[in-house]
């Protein structure tokens, strides 16, 4: 099943780039977060799955799975049906912002509740919480980088 999710993903991102409605720096900025998330999520059912005999550790990967996905998603989301209701005017990259905070804050309610009941803080969701920092600091410099669109121009072969 990861690997369809992995498949799916990998087909969608030349048409990210060729839409000729996006703007090579919002193109960037999904492609950004989409390989982020993409890697994440690899990472994430990789040591899921060489931990399958330590159930904790195999659930907190899996869970990690959860929160890679729904990264792209949650931006997509908040940005047409939420945005469209609640009627705001942010940009792709205030949800950036926005949608990285929620993780962020997630990952560290999640961090409490384990090490409040069980006194350990997981890999798993410790790197997910470093890598929304990370992302959120370099989020704007990647955007309008032309190295970066010149490398996903050649690794899509667009």
């Amino acid at each position: 099943m990861a690997g369809g999710v992995v498949f799916s993903a990998l087909q969608m991102l030349p048409f990210i780039l060729s839409n000729p409605n996006l703007p090579p720096s919002l193109a960037n900025g999904i492609l950004f977060i989409d390989f982020v998330a993409l890697g994440g999520f690899v990472i994430s059912v990789y040591f899921g799955v060489r931990n399958v005999k330590d159930t904790r550790i195999h659930g907190r990967w899996m869970i990690a799975t959860v929160f890679w996905s729904l990264l792209p998603a949650l931006i997509r989301f908040l940005n047409y049906p939420v945005g469209k209701i609640v009627n705001w005017d942010l940009n792709f990259t205030e949800l950036v912002y926005v949608t990285n905070g929620l993780v962020f804050l997630s990952m560290g309610l999640i961090i409490l509740i384990d090490y409040s009941k069980e006194k350990i803080i997981y890999t798993s969701y410790s790197i997910i919480a470093i890598v929304m920092i990370i992302m959120s600091i370099s989020y704007s410099y990647m955007v309008e980088a032309p190295w970066w669109g010149n490398f996903l121009k050649v690794l899509l072969k667009n």
